[in-house]
């Protein structure tokens, strides 16, 4: 009979002890998920979404302006940058989190027999902490990547607005010689009516009639090949810009002429302090100074903190106490590391890699400079040249051909010297504009170099 008890009260105590240890396991994942669910919450979320801009629709009408806005959007030189700076910038994003935290189960295959019961099954969290310092400085270094993967975009997107304003001045420069040349045509065609005549009057020979025709006949041929040239001028403008070769041809123009401000500015002080590639340069030292510092902190200790819960069921034998009570421990563990070479090598191969950039960057200035000082000649070599030929020659020239032609329908000059004046006034105007291209050349090119748009007054021709 006090069998048949025992027995019962053990099968009634059984499902007790089975929905325990089930309510316990529930209790257990509760907490955990609840663990990494606030660690998650707690993890700020750097998904980044960029606007869609509307791209300009090109056409024969279109500026620079737009160009310059298009390429800027479009141009896969920017956008392999601006792929560069995003991953860098999710990687500053993860550099200063703290190692994963790590969760455990553990089933006991043959569970551990205790006063209080056997331990069933094991769960643990542990969170590791670099040493003091650590994390700081990698995510410094990682930020000054990240900046400089910043302002490597800036400076593809200066050279991209360079080569672009380069493409268009040059297609604006063809475009008005051949405005030019066509206009020397006309005068060649009313030479030509001044010769003819003075031949029908019989003052002059028909040779002069001739030649007219042949300076006339030279003219159209030029046009023609200038033409030709702008295709060529157009794709070399579109694949600056990164666009298809199958872009219309806009109908470009140069930039007013302006003059070259008398106060004196310090272009060097702004070449240093917003050349894109010059700060790319600084950025990169930071990194490597900050990655030097994280290298030498890696050969500290880690700590790793944990806690492990352990599963026990009911005690075997009757009126035990705590039975069936589940032990809590907390743990501490501390990395040693001993093989300290590879902290020293990561250490010296960011110091090595910080020299290499600090000389670099040296290097880079001195080529910066004397580039600058270049510009800086340009600039005053093409306004000098626009006011001497605006000023002096060309008006001199148009007086010149004026009184040659009056003075052939009169018979005191010869037919050679009326074309010759035409051919001066013809090089003096595309002299001019010459000058005109080569100033907004440097003015682009000054530009690129300083990373600031210049302002000056416009050139008006009697300055």
């Amino acid at each position: 009979m006090a069998c048949f008890l025992q027995c019962s009260v053990q099968h009634m105590q059984e499902p007790c002890r089975k929905r325990n240890e089930y309510q316990k396991v529930r209790l257990v994942s509760k907490i955990l998920l609840g663990s990494v669910l606030i660690l998650q919450c707690m993890t700020p979320e750097f998904a980044h979404s960029t606007p869609e801009s509307k791209n300009p629709v090109l056409s024969k009408q279109s500026n620079l302006k737009d160009y310059i806005e298009w390429s800027l959007q479009n141009h896969p030189r920017l956008q392999s940058a601006a792929a560069i700076s995003e991953a860098a910038r999710q990687s500053a994003n993860e550099a200063g989190a703290l190692p994963d935290l790590k969760l455990a189960y553990g089933e006991m295959i043959v569970p551990v027999e205790t006063r209080v019961g056997p331990q069933e099954r094991v769960f643990s969290v542990a969170q590791s902490f670099p040493w003091f310092g650590s994390l700081g400085q990698m995510e410094a270094a990682a930020n000054s990547r990240r900046l400089a993967a910043e302002s490597h975009w800036r400076s593809e997107s200066q050279e991209i607005k360079r080569l672009v304003g380069q493409a268009w001045y040059e297609l604006a420069q063809l475009q008005q010689e051949i405005k030019i040349t066509q206009s020397h045509r006309e005068i060649s065609q009313q030479n030509e009516e001044v010769a003819l005549r003075a031949y029908e009057a019989g003052t002059a020979k028909f040779r002069h009639v001739l030649q007219a025709q042949m300076q006339s006949e030279k003219l159209i041929n030029r046009v023609v090949s200038l033409q030709s040239r702008l295709q060529p001028a157009t794709i070399s403008l579109n694949s600056a810009a990164g666009m298809s070769r199958n872009n219309q041809t806009p109908a470009a123009f140069l930039p007013a002429k302006v003059m070259v401000p008398e106060e004196a500015v310090d272009y060097y002080e702004l070449m240093k302090q917003n050349n894109a590639r010059l700060e790319n340069l600084r950025q990169q030292e930071d990194g490597f100074r900050y990655s030097e510092e994280a290298a030498r902190l890696s050969g500290r200790p880690q700590f790793t903190v944990g806690l492990d819960y352990i599963m026990t069921g009911e005690a075997r034998m009757q009126g035990v106490d705590d039975s069936g009570k589940d032990p809590l421990i907390a743990r501490v563990a501390v990395n040693v590391p001993l093989w300290s070479g590879k902290a020293t090598a990561r250490r010296l191969a960011s110091a090595s890699r910080l020299n290499a950039a600090s000389s670099k960057r040296t290097q880079l200035n001195l080529e910066l400079e004397m580039e600058l000082e270049k510009i800086l000649f340009r600039v005053g070599d093409s306004t000098r040249n626009l006011k001497m030929y605006e000023n002096n020659l060309l008006p001199r020239a148009r007086q010149v051909l004026q009184a040659s032609r009056a003075d052939y329908e009169t018979g005191n000059a010869s037919f050679d010297e009326v074309n010759s004046a035409r051919e001066v006034l013809l090089d003096l105007e595309l002299s001019l504009l010459r000058a005109t291209l080569d100033q907004a050349l440097a003015f682009n090119d000054l530009q690129a170099l300083t990373g600031v748009p210049q302002s000056f007054k416009p050139y008006q021709g009697n300055e």
